[in-house]
């Protein structure tokens, strides 16, 4: 049962006009009125539609969304807890997967493979499949199984081929029907490990009859919520147009504001290779200053000026990455700020100075108040100097951020942070600064369309 959107008792009453919220009286329904109406659209009809293309089925808006504005809210189609169901089976499951996944490496060997293998929860989800009506076991086979992909890795059929081995070593003690025999139970397992998200509280798997048709992009127009029930809530992020894909990100907000390859080793994990208007056009996180004109550039484009100064602004960014790998043993912010000494090429937008911007926020947030203390003028014109700079740099970046990614976590903390610092040079200047406010109600503002 779906939570009340007011006190997150179990909700009765369903709002009669966008049919998203749920409420377990008329009384908090009218307390939360003043913020749900809002967000409160009349729903006279789908705000999507299901298009089938050569990557599958996908969303596809059929109206204009803004940010903020819930684009569709499902209930889960199965609910699973990792291992619930085949923890009650009179076999050690544990055992007999790491068995098959052995074998499965043996005869593999040799070949290249992503890190697929196999594990009780594949069962559990199959055998939670057998219990749920005929209604919910169609729409769960309809789902995206990778087999019927002409391109699909060849590690899912091995996968399959290990579920097939798994169920026939444990044939007798599994309830399969004539519905679900062999095939149909590893389809399904198949199915929930390339569709399944994780629970709210991350302790199973769910699968959703919509929201596993939406792909992902490294600049997603929407992002999620899961109240305790696990009921879905999709909201815009950016402008939507109509028929535009609906799509969001499979990765954490702070990675999407990465490079390319960060991506990828993350997005490996679900086995496919971004091809997204980000990922396939000059890295949007590496840019640089040219040395003679001044404009910023991204690193894989020459700037149009005839400085020719490419191949050397490359070689210094190769050198910031690497001092990035030694930043666990760097303890104090003057090695940070002599790093910024050696990357005055590299624009704000540049990914790597957001990280070492806020590394410097910390070390002045640790011991601003011991560091005040010091009567040296010369000491506090140098933390000053220093906040300057950290301002100077994150603005930019929060600019920027947000102009890419539009309504983002990563991009709201920046923001909250920025708020914080602002206002840490407002003590050390003994000023005002109005963006204090600004910043801090952006961002209020941003985590309120967020998280509603």
């Amino acid at each position: 049962m779906t939570a009340c959107a007011q006190c997150n008792k179990p909700g009765v009453l369903r709002c009669t006009r966008c049919k998203v919220k749920f409420y377990c009286s008329s009384e908090c329904q009218k307390t939360n009125w003043a913020s749900h109406k809002r967000e409160c659209k009349p729903s006279t009809e789908s705000s999507y539609l299901i298009s089938q293309t050569k990557r599958g089925r996908v969303l596809i808006a059929k109206k204009r969304f803004n940010p903020g504005d819930i684009i569709y809210s499902e209930p889960p189609l199965i609910t699973f807890n990792s291992e619930s169901n085949s923890n009650a089976l009179p076999i050690d499951l544990v055992d007999a997967c790491e068995q098959i996944n052995a074998q499965i490496t043996t005869i593999t060997s040799g070949i290249t493979l992503p890190d697929i293998s196999i594990d009780p929860t594949s069962v559990d989800v199959s055998l939670q499949f057998i219990k749920e009506p005929t209604g919910v076991k169609n729409k769960v086979l309809q789902l995206y199984k990778p087999l019927d992909d002409d391109t699909t890795p060849s590690a899912y059929n091995w996968f399959r081929t290990g579920l097939l081995m798994l169920i026939e070593s444990c044939k007798e003690y599994l309830p399969l029907t004539e519905q679900v025999d062999e095939n149909t139970f590893a389809d399904v397992a198949l199915i929930a490990y390339v569709n399944a998200f994780k629970t709210h509280n991350h302790n199973g798997g769910v699968l959703y009859d919509l929201s596993c048709l939406v792909n992902h992009s490294c600049r997603p127009n929407c992002f999620y919520t899961q109240d305790e029930t696990n009921r879905i809530t999709v909201r815009a992020t950016r402008t939507i147009e109509p028929d535009q894909e609906i799509n969001f990100s499979y990765i954490n907000d702070a990675l999407l504001a990465r490079p390319i390859p960060m991506r990828r080793v993350r997005l490996s994990t679900y086995h496919f290779e971004c091809k997204c208007e980000r990922c396939t056009t000059p890295d949007d996180t590496r840019w640089y200053l040219c040395q003679k004109c001044g404009k910023e550039e991204k690193i894989e484009n020459a700037c149009k000026c005839d400085n020719g100064l490419l191949e050397k602004e490359k070689q210094i960014v190769e050198q910031v990455y690497q001092l990035e790998f030694d930043f666990d043993n760097m303890f104090d912010d003057y090695g940070i700020l002599q790093l910024l000494q050696n990357t005055n090429p590299l624009s704000p937008k540049h990914w790597c100075l957001e990280k070492i911007h806020s590394m410097m926020y910390l070390f002045h947030e640790q011991d601003l108040q011991a560091r005040l203390k010091c009567i040296d003028e010369s000491a506090s014109s140098e933390i000053i100097n220093n906040y300057v700079q950290i301002v100077e740099h994150l603005e930019a970046k929060v600019v920027f951020m947000e102009s890419l990614l539009g309504v983002n976590y990563a991009v709201a903390k920046m923001m909250d942070e920025l708020a914080e610092t602002f206002s840490k040079l407002a003590t050390l200047q003994e000023t005002n600064y109005e963006k204090i406010e600004e910043y801090s109600m952006r961002s209020k503002r941003m985590f309120k369309i967020l998280f509603g």
